[in-house]
């Protein structure tokens, strides 16, 4: 149920976003995206590497102008970390699945043509839906549902360039590299779950993602003087 609810509560943030450019007359186009992550976990971790992982969603683009424009998105995004060759655990791995909703600010890079590179940065806030850590010791496979010990929410910021190529006569085909780097300390063991488990409840670890992302976007509104 908390899953369903914070789902929908995304999708209408998201949904709210399009009808007030639709309503002002704005230029907006609306996209979809597939993403590959490379992420990893900084802080109190030893000996983490950075895990491939994969995303994708959905995203408007308003724009009040040319050279402007705000873009906000609603994710799926894998991240987490892992570990090889921990004593005798072969490899191990954290598995995190968020909802991501970054709202961005983007700045189109004025060229001639079809091509529009751009860069960005904005505030990226992500629902925790799972955690899971999985590990291969003696040659037996084990795995923990951990999210019960991390922070439900994940404020973070994502800043990158991208570039769009003008397909057709309306649709776009989007690219982008991002960094999207976690503010919240995602430790929330409580002090006798860390006791049990040998852990130190002032432990902080904080999300890190290089994202490469690539999508398709056409137009849904514009108004004749943009």
């Amino acid at each position: 149920m908390k899953k369903t609810f914070i789902t929908v509560m995304a999708l209408a943030a998201f949904a709210m976003l399009l009808v007030v450019p639709a309503q002002a007359q704005m230029k907006t186009e609306l996209g979809f995206k597939g993403a590959v992550n490379m992420a990893n976990l900084s802080g109190d971790v030893t000996d983490s590497k950075m895990m491939l992982a994969f995303g994708g969603g959905v995203f408007a683009k308003i724009m009040p102008s040319p050279q402007f424009c705000i873009q906000p998105e609603v994710l799926y995004m894998m991240k987490g970390c892992k570990f090889d060759d921990i004593g005798t655990t072969t490899d191990a791995k954290i598995t995190l699945n968020y909802i991501e909703v970054p709202v961005l600010v983007k700045y189109m890079i004025p060229t001639e043509g079809n091509i529009s590179p751009s860069i960005f940065a904005g505030p990226a806030v992500g629902f925790l839906m799972s955690a899971k850590a999985k590990a291969t010791e003696d040659g037996t496979e084990g795995d923990m549902d951990i999210k019960d010990y991390l922070k439900s929410i994940d404020f973070g910021v994502a800043f990158g360039a991208g570039v769009d190529f003008a397909v057709g006569e309306k649709g776009k085909i989007t690219f982008d590299a991002r960094y999207t780097l976690g503010l919240t300390n995602g430790n929330d063991v409580s002090a006798a779950d860390a006791a049990a488990a040998g852990m130190d409840v002032d432990d902080s670890f904080k999300n890190g993602v290089i994202s490469v992302m690539v999508g398709y976007a056409f137009p849904i509104g514009q108004s004749e003087g943009i």
